[in-house]
């Protein structure tokens, strides 16, 4: 059964201490975002939050995070969360949840993260027609994606009632580079004192159906499978961001990573630490530009010396020489390939835009 949208849960999350309203900005960050810096336990697919919460409660000494993807459903894991720690006489200082699509996770984590171990409990499944099973979260894209930030020697749990998912689980992991350590075809059959039940594990449990579970260590990766081209570039796309150069001014990224090649948005000559222009003269916005195209790159794993495209955009093309003088310092031979014209109006008024194409 569908359940329905709920008015009430944006609000009542967005005044939770404990629910994160842009997990996007805390890539790289999340072991600040706690009270105590701790190992961190994540839950893909947190549901309603009987799990995570009967988890985090029994464990102060872990930091835990839950992902959905709809308010309808982490509205019920904060209310779970809530009455767990009220009856424990506690506050929830050591967990989180939030609203992410958990197949584009990529934009809200990264290696710094350093989680230690996420559990995936009763997934969907899909069906078995042709595309499905690559949005499985036990497929092999998926795993390679978890890998970015679960440490070296980290764990995922996986418990399913799914016959067919578990079957193709124990190849998925293997070949994204995990050692299964641990599995069983019948959970409860000689149950580990570690295990929590889910609703959906006693529900299942009550009709019969054995739950499956495996636990997977990462272990280094010899070589990276061949995925087909479609999903190789959904795998690996990347949203890049830096403090060292500006915002976005809109629904975009500062640059985005695919494959082997960034793509950096058009920079306007905007100083980061102050919010305003560098100066009001070609040669001052010049340099500011190219200085916030330089810290993208750098945020990517790139200089400026990987750059084979770009495209100037400036106010006045008269500007153009003055402009080209500061470009030069920049880029040494073979130099990029480049397009430079003159428009009606670049954002804010500035004088030049400047966009790249990098490939490392």
């Amino acid at each position: 059964m569908r359940m329905r949208f709920k008015p009430y849960a944006r609000p009542e999350l967005n005044a939770c201490p404990f629910s994160v309203d842009e997990p996007l900005q805390n890539k790289g960050k999340w072991h600040d975002t706690f009270v105590r810096k701790q190992p961190i336990h994540l839950e893909l697919g947190c549901g309603k939050g009987g799990f995570l919460s009967r988890l985090a409660v029994a464990h102060p000494e872990i930091n835990y995070l839950g992902i959905d993807i709809t308010d309808k459903v982490l509205i019920l894991a904060k209310r779970n969360i809530d009455r767990q720690y009220a009856a424990a006489q506690r506050d929830p200082d050591n967990v989180q949840i939030m609203s992410l699509d958990i197949e584009r996770i990529y934009n809200a984590f990264d290696s710094t993260d350093a989680v230690d171990r996420i559990y995936i409990n009763f997934c969907n499944p899909w069906n078995k027609k042709a595309g499905h099973k690559k949005h499985r979260l036990t497929h092999t894209k998926q795993l390679l994606l978890y890998r970015e930030f679960l440490k070296d020697g980290g764990e995922v749990y996986f418990k399913t009632d799914d016959d067919d998912l578990f079957a193709d689980s124990l190849h998925y992991f293997p070949e994204a580079g995990f050692e299964i350590t641990w599995k069983t075809f019948d959970l409860h059959k000689n149950e580990p004192e570690w295990n929590i039940r889910t609703e959906h594990e006693q529900m299942f449990t009550e009709m019969g159906i054995p739950t499956k579970a495996l636990i997977a260590v990462k272990k280094e990766l010899h070589h990276r499978p061949i995925i087909n081209k479609k999903e190789s570039a959904t795998m690996e796309k990347q949203a890049i961001h830096t403090q060292n150069a500006p915002a976005a001014l809109g629904p975009y990224s500062q640059a985005v990573k695919a494959g082997n090649t960034i793509y950096v948005s058009g920079q306007i000559p905007i100083n980061p630490a102050t919010g305003e222009f560098a100066g009001t003269d070609i040669a001052t916005q010049t340099r500011q530009a190219l200085t916030n195209i330089s810290n993208i790159l750098k945020e990517a794993g790139a200089e400026m010396s990987n750059v084979v495209k770009t495209a100037v955009l400036l106010k006045h093309i008269e500007d153009f020489a003055a402009m080209n003088e500061v470009y030069a310092e920049f880029f040494g031979q073979p130099y990029p390939a480049r397009a430079a014209f003159e428009v009606a109006a670049l954002p804010k008024d500035a004088l030049v835009e400047i966009e790249c194409i990098a490939v490392v």
